[in-house]
This record gives C-alpha cells, structure tokens and sequence, in this order.
C-alpha cells in the first residue's frame, strides 16, 4: 500500500537492519486520521471473510485493531500478557518469544470471548519472525474458533514470519512489506 510505504520512507527511522521506529505516526505518537486509512483498507480485504471478532496483543497494532473493529461493527479482544491481578486460569493461553528482546511470555484470552462460532481476524502492527501472530494464532485453535486471516501494518518480509504463517496455511496481508532495510541502505519494498 503506497501510503503507507510513503509514509514510513517519510517518518520512520531505520534503528538497525531489524528495528524500525515508527514512533512518530504509529506508536508513541499515532496520527488516528492516518491509521483510520489503513483500518479501512483492512476492512476492503477482510470483510468477505465475515469475522465476527477482531484479536490484537495488548502491545501490538491496537490502534489499527480498534478501529478495524469498530469499522466491521465487530468487538475487539486483546490478548494480555499473563499475570496481574485480572489473570485467571479460565484464559487461552498461546506462547510467545519476543523479536526484540528474545523474552518468552503468554498472552492470554478468556475463555469468555471466544467460541467455536466466532471467525477471527488477527490485527498486528509488526510482522518480523511471526512469534506474537503465532500465539494469538494459537489461542484461536485452541478455542474452535476459525481464524479468517492476519492483517499486518508493516511486515519485514526477509525475517521469513509471513512465510512460516502462509506455510501454514494462515492468510496474511500486509499493507507494506520489507525487502530490506539499514540504516545507511534506508528502506526497499517488495513490490506488489
């Protein structure tokens, strides 16, 4: 998606050839108007699919999920990281091993907001090597529920998460898709 590809060679910082700050308009600082943008063409690619819920990690594409969801009329359910005090042993529960900082971790859904009749659509701000998507992957299995596809903001693709997804048989889209990026290189895109 060229606006987004445009937006990240505009505003986007490339940290190392693996991290890419998108503070500015996606994270610490989101620009709604634009990311309203983005939901809608998330919508243009999943509503035939018919989900009737929106799954995003708490950390990850919340924005974009929120308003995807709002968008299909559907609720959104974040998955937490274990713990704290709403924990309960009544959660999926899918495994993850964070890109950035190799630390493992739950996330976690109650049993209460999937069901074998939901059909899911997992919202992600980042796809490197597709940990994150794979445990929410994971607790959709595990409640029955179909998973109707991934929509990803800013897939890096040569870090192989999107393929080990497809390989699957996972329906990933990716609104923009890294070939390859550095800080003295900049950024290359897969052209669609």
């Amino acid at each position: 998606m060229k606006l987004l590809e445009n937006r990240i060679l505009r505003d986007a910082r490339v940290l190392s050839d693996d991290v890419l700050n998108v503070g500015s308009f996606l994270a610490e600082q989101t620009d709604v108007a634009f990311v309203a943008e983005l939901a809608d063409e998330f919508c243009r690619r999943f509503e035939n699919d018919r989900p009737t819920k929106v799954l995003a990690a708490g950390s990850s594409g919340t924005v974009a999920a929120v308003l995807t969801a709002n968008k299909l009329s559907i609720p959104l359910i974040t998955a937490q990281k274990s713990g704290g005090l709403s924990f309960s042993s009544d959660n999926y529960v899918g495994k993850v091993v964070s890109f950035t900082n190799s630390e493992v971790y739950d996330l976690t859904v109650s049993r209460r907001f999937l069901s074998r009749n939901d059909r899911i659509l997992i919202i992600s701000d980042f796809l490197s090597k597709g940990n994150e998507v794979l445990g929410l992957a994971d607790i959709v299995e595990l409640s029955g529920a179909v998973l109707c596809g991934v929509g990803i903001l800013i897939e890096k693709s040569y870090l192989n998460g999107a393929k080990s997804l497809r390989d699957k048989g996972v329906r990933v889209e990716s609104l923009a898709r890294i070939e390859s990026m550095s800080p003295s290189n900049g950024i290359r895109f897969i052209e669609e």
